[in-house]
């Protein structure tokens, strides 16, 4: 092999060896700069049906460079500075909660989410959460809880091909997901978009769905109304909020208030 060849070689895999070295440096050594990425977390805007959400913020939850669990919180739009171990996989949460009370996550997986890049950086790169994300990001640490490696699933196209079905991909909950997955009954048509149908909820509003995707409640003469499809849907107001079950075979559907 010629020296120009080995020198090529070398130059592709020094990087590689050093943060290898430098990643088992003892636990109470100063970290090496390699083994830790300095990230910009990015919030998303709000969606349309959470217009109303005044005063809206994220609960952030991230894994540091030495793996210790991290908490913040952040306001749709913004950018958080955050650091990680570089390249260890982990999912990133931020909570959205209004009025006091929790909605629908934004998330990443990291590092799959970040853009492609050919060679370390060690200036502060941007992580984008996601709407998608967040649903992805629960349904790993669902994932996880269940004693599976979420890294051995196509995650990234799940949640694609299951907002192309049915819009809404909080239409199943992650654990009952991440429980068919472990035991390999999962179908992605179980994800779909039914019948869905018109409901009338009670004043004063405004109703927050409690998913990104869902539809927005919308004012009318005698409150708001909402096309839904079956299933169990949260709607959050200023001061209440409401569960509202629909069942399959069109019977009536029960909406409960609650303070």
């Amino acid at each position: 092999m010629g020296r120009t060849k080995i020198g090529r070689v070398a130059r592709r895999l020094l990087p590689g060896l050093c943060l290898a070295a430098l990643s088992a440096c003892p636990g109470d050594w100063p970290l090496p700069v390699l083994a830790r990425q300095e990230l910009s977390l990015e919030l998303p805007p709000l969606p349309a049906s959470w217009a109303n959400a005044d005063g809206l913020e994220f609960s952030l939850s991230w894994r540091d460079e030495r793996g210790g669990m991290k908490s913040a919180l952040a306001r749709p739009g913004s950018m958080l500075a955050v650091s990680v171990r570089r390249g260890e996989w982990q999912a990133i949460l931020a909570q959205a909660r209004w009025k006091g009370r929790a909605l629908c996550p934004a998330g990443a997986l990291y590092p799959q989410a970040l853009a492609p890049v050919f060679a370390p950086s060690l200036g502060r790169e941007v992580l984008g959460l996601t709407w998608r994300g967040g649903y992805l990001a629960s349904l790993a640490l669902c994932l996880k809880d269940c004693g599976e490696d979420p890294r051995a699933f196509a995650l990234e196209s799940l949640g694609l091909e299951a907002e192309r079905r049915s819009l809404d991909p909080w239409s199943r909950p992650p654990p009952e997901v991440a429980r068919e997955l472990h035991v390999a009954s999962f179908r992605i048509d179980s994800f779909g978009m039914g019948e869905r149908r018109e409901l009338v909820f009670p004043g004063p509003g405004p109703w927050l769905p409690e998913s990104p995707f869902a539809p927005a409640a919308l004012p009318a003469a005698s409150g708001y109304t909402a096309w839904l499809g079956s299933g169990i849907h949260r709607f959050l107001g200023r001061g209440a909020e409401l569960i509202v079950s629909v069942p399959e075979d069109r019977g009536p559907a029960i909406i409960v208030e609650l303070p």
